[in-house]
């Protein structure tokens, strides 16, 4: 949503040109902005927010090293990101706007043992979502097994979410994750 005419010509004649560019120009990761009236300032346009992060191909292994224990998904890569932080160093994706999030993660995996249930999750801010979850069993380790989550998560400024994964079935098996997205987008 864009300010009304009325309002851009008010804010750029009480803030001045310098003012109102600089304010556009602090826009996390370039994001539109809009004239938030009932709060009086600037905010990132929310339905133009959204991050992902994403492995492609990857040849990392993640032992899983305790039964029932979650371990963050590694060695991302950065998708595409507006008005959120995605990071590789943490593997996660930080919101820069309060809201509500349509959050979507999908993986194919294989595993160095058989006959084992895996279990992926997301986490906000280090705490397991338990609407954000997957198991599945992947019988033979050596064939790829795909899982997918689609949930909705209420974020704060500065939430990050990160992929998880655990071994609901036993102890020290390796997992790669060849392919795997996260992403989010606000939509309230």
């Amino acid at each position: 949503m864009s300010p009304s005419p009325a309002i851009s010509r008010l804010a750029y004649a009480t803030l001045g040109a310098a003012l109102v560019a600089l304010l556009l120009a602090a826009t996390p990761n370039s994001a539109v902005m809009s004239w938030n009236g009932d709060a009086g300032h600037w905010s990132p346009e929310q339905s133009r927010v959204y991050g992902e992060i994403y492995d492609y191909e990857s040849a990392t292994a993640l032992t899983l090293t305790n039964q029932n224990t979650y371990y963050t998904v590694t060695d991302t890569n950065l998708g595409s990101c507006l008005g959120m932080t995605c990071s590789t160093l943490n593997d996660d994706i930080t919101a820069a706007v309060a809201g509500t999030y349509l959050v979507n993660a999908t993986a194919g995996l294989t595993l160095d043992t058989n006959n084992q249930v895996i279990e992926l999750k997301v986490y906000n801010e280090g705490t397991g979502l338990d609407n954000c979850a997957i198991s599945r069993k992947i019988a033979t380790g050596t064939d790829q097994g795909a899982a997918s989550i689609t949930c909705l998560v209420v974020m704060a400024v500065g939430d990050s979410l990160t992929l998880r994964v655990a071994n609901m079935t036993g102890a020290g098996a390796a997992v790669s994750l060849q392919h795997m997205n996260l992403n989010a987008h606000v939509i309230q």
